[in-house]
């Protein structure tokens, strides 16, 4: 029973969520390395809105946009000790222009980044 309860929250980076099942924006913020403002033009959203009404749906859609794109990337890259997956969203990437990952989920195109993983992990790499 164990062994099953742990496969069923493999995909979920609980660090990232408070007890109540809200993504903790502070803690993401914090494995980012990023600012509250930088979070906050990732999902469109003003930085005093986020720290007022971090549980507003709003606001948690957008969050879990950015933390699906890590764990995207920690099942792609399982590297933990080199924290590939922040290396990879902060490297410039020619698909993205030039522009890192990062810079791209920082102009609201979360679901770029996501397509293109999801691209990535399929194989299906155009």
């Amino acid at each position: 029973m164990i062994i099953a309860n742990k496969k069923l929250m493999d995909h979920v980076e609980q660090n990232l969520y408070d007890f109540e099942g809200f993504v903790d924006y502070q803690e993401l913020r914090k494995q980012l390395h990023v600012k509250v403002k930088n979070l906050a033009d990732a999902i469109g959203k003003t930085p005093r809105s986020i720290e007022r009404s971090p549980q507003t749906e709003g606001i948690q859609k957008g969050l879990r946009k950015i933390v699906y794109i890590i764990t995207l990337l920690k099942e792609m890259l399982p590297s933990q000790e080199k924290k590939e997956w922040l290396v990879w969203l902060k490297s410039p990437h020619p698909e993205f222009a030039g522009l890192t990952p990062w810079e791209v989920i920082q102009k609201g195109d979360c679901d770029a980044i996501i397509g293109y993983l999801e691209d990535a992990k399929k194989g299906s790499m155009t």
